[in-house]
């Protein structure tokens, strides 16, 4: 090699941050397809007449699984702070 010859310095290795970076967005897009798909099942279990919506009767059930001691008065309280005092919220989907 000449010695007046330039030589470019080899590409700086990716810093550990860069490298897992699209690891953890792909671990972590899997991830909320899973819970989307084990929420997708739940609806679907409680939506007792398949309408596709849930109603506070069938939303109340689902909660009183996960905690007996839920206050029902708190439930459809909340039920209807989050805009289900229409009677109903369909399945969200993906936009």
């Amino acid at each position: 090699m000449d010695l007046g010859e330039t030589v470019a310095a080899p590409p700086a290795p990716e810093s550990p941050a860069e490298s897992t970076t699209p690891n953890i967005v792909k671990a972590s897009r899997r991830w909320n397809e899973r819970r989307l798909a084990v929420a997708q099942k739940l609806f679907e279990g409680y939506d007792v007449d398949h309408s596709g919506t849930m109603e506070l009767e069938e939303f109340l059930p689902l909660m009183q699984r996960y905690d007996v001691s839920v206050d029902e008065n708190a439930v459809k309280l909340t039920f209807a702070m989050a805009g289900g005092d229409d009677g109903a919220y369909p399945f969200p989907t993906k936009s």
